[in-house]
């Protein structure tokens, strides 16, 4: 499990492939009792018919933050806040989050972007990397 910044070798690397990608795997920042932990409380509060009601069919809970401490906690350590100052700037701030579960052979299809004109992949040769 990784709880500290990455080397900037290993730094250039991840932006390198999140500009190329659209995303970037970074393996064992999450240890597997943390990541057995997020999925027994993201079960119990799926649970909730509010979450229920909400999620209109799909396995989603709707920020999970707000159910509990451990959800915010993935966005301030590291190496991960870093990461995302590093591609989006020191200024930036949370704006939301969701945990969809697919079941095998299932995917959602239905994904946007808000505010697509801060966001492109691939993005466009003016903006600087």
């Amino acid at each position: 499990m990784k709880t500290q910044p990455l080397p900037e070798t290993e730094v250039q690397e991840i932006i390198e492939r999140f500009h190329r990608d659209g995303y970037a795997v970074i393996p064992n920042v999450f240890s597997a009792d943390e990541c057995v932990q997020l999925l027994q409380l993201t079960d119990e509060i799926a649970e909730r018919p509010s979450v229920q009601e909400a999620s209109k069919g799909w396995f989603v809970v709707r920020a999970p933050q707000d159910e509990d401490i451990a959800f915010t906690r993935l966005f301030i350590r590291e190496p991960v806040l870093s990461l995302v100052q590093q591609i989006l700037g020191p200024e930036c701030r949370f704006a939301g989050q969701n945990v969809i579960r697919n079941q095998p052979g299932e995917a959602v299809s239905n994904w946007h972007v808000d505010d697509n004109n801060k966001l492109e992949h691939p993005l466009p040769p003016e903006i600087p990397r």
